[in-house]
């Protein structure tokens, strides 16, 4: 008697939906419109990131660094105010953030070949993180943060920059499986 009651309870529940598809249907010829397809509009701020914004942004990668790398000695950040924040001050972190990471890289990959003469960055001490950055391929060679002409970055620029200082430093701190990887297979 279960087993029927079930039965009959599936076949009223299928008779159900059926009649109230066929009323939602078109009467008459009618033909339902789909509506057109209206992308999204992205609405880019012209203005560049704060130094309170890469502030937390640099916070976050550290969290995430610390979650993935236990045992990295975590040092951090002091950006503060509403003004935008520079290029020498976005390499200055991302350098910190490279040596903070340095013991826990498990390889020494290839060193990056670049042409210095298009660095825009002038000051010394920052161009010299800089170089050291793209030789090790956390910092794009030909990206904003070393060719620009302005000072300051947009939202893109930057996510862009720290998306590619992370996935390198995520790269440079877990030994990749031989098998996969035919450069360090042996001879």
């Amino acid at each position: 008697m279960n087993m029927a009651s079930r039965f009959l309870g599936t076949c009223f529940a299928f008779a159900s939906l059926v009649t109230v598809a066929v009323a939602n249907l078109p009467q008459d010829g009618q033909q339902i419109k789909a509506k057109p397809y209206e992308p999204r509009k992205i609405v880019l701020s012209p203005q560049p990131v704060s130094k309170a914004e890469a502030n937390k942004i640099f916070a976050r990668v550290n969290l995430a660094i610390a979650k993935v790398v236990p045992g990295l000695r975590m040092s951090t950040t002091r950006l503060v105010g509403d003004k935008p924040i520079t290029r020498q001050e976005i390499v200055d972190e991302f350098d910190r953030i490279f040596r903070m990471c340095k013991p826990g890289f498990k390889f020494t990959p290839r060193k990056v070949s670049y042409n210095p003469t298009l660095l825009t960055i002038k000051d010394k001490p920052t161009r010299s993180k800089l170089q050291n950055l793209i030789s090790w391929g956390c910092v794009d060679k030909v990206g904003v943060l070393a060719t620009a002409k302005k000072d300051t970055v947009g939202v893109l620029e930057f996510g862009d920059a720290v998306g590619f200082l992370t996935a390198r430093v995520a790269e440079l701190t877990h030994m990749p499986d031989p098998k996969f990887s035919p450069d360090l297979q042996e001879p």
